[in-house]
């Protein structure tokens, strides 16, 4: 997608209007997200040797852009946000027990029951 047309979807989307448009994921782009959040966290975490309980990871900002996407993505995005949390359940270690951590925390205190429900 080009620079100019991505610009004129999002001006058209911010204006009330994202029916008019058809928007465009970039999935490898939120998995990276999600990836890049949780490892920077997790690694902050055990530099500071704290250990991994929900109230450290609830007060960061990490955890901040991954619940913004939670709440504010639309079914679709909701999708691919999710999928990219799970992706990181692989093996017992702390990076599964902090993704574990934060999908229990997004199930339990969201308010959209679409996410309870579905994922």
């Amino acid at each position: 997608m080009q620079q100019a047309n991505w610009k004129y979807q999002s001006d058209k989307y911010l204006q009330g209007s994202p029916d008019e448009t058809e928007v465009h994921r970039n999935v490898p782009v939120l998995n990276a997200l999600v990836l890049y959040c949780g490892s920077k966290h997790s690694a902050f975490l055990r530099a500071y040797e704290l250990p991994l309980l929900m109230s450290n990871i609830a007060d960061s900002s990490h955890f901040d852009v991954l619940e913004c996407l939670a709440m504010g993505l639309d079914p679709e995005g909701k999708y691919w946000f999710f999928s990219a949390l799970v992706d990181q359940l692989r093996y017992p270690s702390s990076h599964t027990v902090y993704f574990k951590l934060i999908l229990i925390h997004l199930f339990v205190h969201s308010n959209d029951a679409v996410v309870q429900v579905r994922y």
